[in-house]
């Protein structure tokens, strides 16, 4: 085989492995579209907006979620990060995103590995933590706990689930240095 015909094939290939690579990324994104979509109509505007404007809505959901993943399921350590909630005080915004920057460093975008979590958690936005609140609820049903309160071992299952997936899905990427798994420690 002439040198030209061994260099078409092998740009041929080439390009096979790209347009399969791009078909690849552009089936993960139309899945990924469709789930998002079809998870956005389960729940309508009017009902989000019910949420957001109920006490144990939204924004005790999002500090709720918070003091699930701040806690140690694993070793059974509940600290909660805002222990009053639980009280009815329900913190500002503020002191909530001062909790979740301490975890982040957004001038190299790394965060510890809890802080990618609460990231995610945060940013989910209201759609996504009623889902999980959702799912919090019936789980906690299920057990004969109380979803709204402090260390239901159902709830926090699902959140160390939650934190799990995205430290499977993510790996070492985005941690802090002393995050990583292959910096000796």
């Amino acid at each position: 085989m002439g040198k030209n015909k061994k260099n078409q094939v092998q740009r041929r290939q080439r390009k096979a492995q790209k347009r399969k690579a791009q078909q690849k990324k552009d089936r993960g994104l139309r899945i990924q579209a469709a789930q998002n979509k079809g998870s956005a109509l389960k729940v309508g505007q009017a009902e989000l907006d019910r949420w957001k404007q109920d006490p144990k809505g939204f924004g005790f959901w999002a500090t709720h979620g918070i003091n699930y993943i701040s806690s140690d399921y694993e070793q059974g350590h509940w600290d909660p990060v805002f222990p009053g909630l639980y009280e009815g005080d329900l913190p500002e915004a503020n002191l909530v995103e001062s909790y979740i920057s301490e975890h982040i460093n957004p001038d190299h975008k790394q965060f510890t590995r809890i802080g990618r979590t609460l990231l995610g958690w945060w940013f989910s936005g209201e759609a996504g933590m009623y889902a999980l609140a959702k799912e919090a609820i019936r789980r906690a049903k299920v057990a004969g706990e109380d979803p709204l309160g402090p260390a239901q071992g159902s709830v926090w299952e699902m959140f160390s689930e939650l934190h799990q997936g995205v430290t499977d899905k993510m790996g070492d990427q985005h941690l802090l240095e002393e995050e990583r798994a292959d910096v000796p420690g």
